[in-house]
């Protein structure tokens, strides 16, 4: 059984008449771009829209992530000290974040 051909205008396409130099000089604006956004945030967006395809891997990878942005936290730091010196949390004395 062969591969269809791909049909004109789909991805796999390669561009032609100068659109290849285009479609690189915009990727290129695209990735200067991106590299000035938060990491962890371009981790949990990439997670988040990975999850729908990479099934229950997906959805670990989007959960570690969240995760990580908890224990990063003044709540998760809060919740780790209060743990560690065997005391209740006082969550209410940390500012809300506002999402």
């Amino acid at each position: 059984m062969t591969a269809p051909a791909p049909r004109a205008g789909r991805a796999c396409a390669r561009p032609t008449g100068g659109g290849g130099q285009r479609l690189e000089r915009e990727t290129l604006r695209w990735c200067r771009r991106m590299l000035q956004l938060s990491p962890t945030a371009l981790a949990c967006l990439k997670a988040a829209l990975n999850a729908d395809e990479d099934g229950a891997a997906g959805v670990m990878e989007l959960a570690g992530q969240a995760t990580r942005l908890y224990y990063l936290s003044e709540e998760g730091k809060e919740g780790r000290d209060a743990y560690l010196a065997r005391r209740p949390p006082n969550f209410r004395a940390i500012p809300a974040a506002r999402l």
